[in-house]
């Protein structure tokens, strides 16, 4: 049997809604489209459910998602503690079930007025 039979993965994909960008985007409008440099500042960290489990760092790609490979369980995503940034949606509980990807969209809010 093969590692991936004894020890199922599944995989979680976060994007992040990020904006407003620019201090003139009007409300309810099209925001700015987040510059590469500012998606990959953007991070996130994962922790078990029961807390004792240490946490998992998520970094994003250049156009604000990113992709990890876990254990099925269940976890709970936050900003990463230096991200100078809030969320109305996090902290969020995720479910990730083995062989099975499980994709959830965080919006970012970087303070900008």
């Amino acid at each position: 049997m093969t590692a991936d039979v004894l020890n199922p993965q599944g995989a979680l994909i976060v994007r992040a809604v990020v904006g407003p960008t620019l201090p003139l985007e009007p409300a309810g409008g099209p925001a700015g489209v987040p510059s590469p440099e500012l998606c990959r500042r953007i991070g996130f960290a994962l922790a078990t459910r029961n807390g004792i489990d240490p946490v998992i760092e998520l970094a994003l790609n250049d156009d604000c998602t990113g992709r990890i490979e876990l254990p099925p369980g269940r976890y709970v995503l936050n900003l990463h503690a230096q991200v100078m940034a809030a969320s109305k949606d996090l902290p969020m509980v995720v479910d990730v079930h083995a062989n099975e990807v499980t994709e959830v969209a965080v919006s970012i809010d970087l303070g900008i007025r």
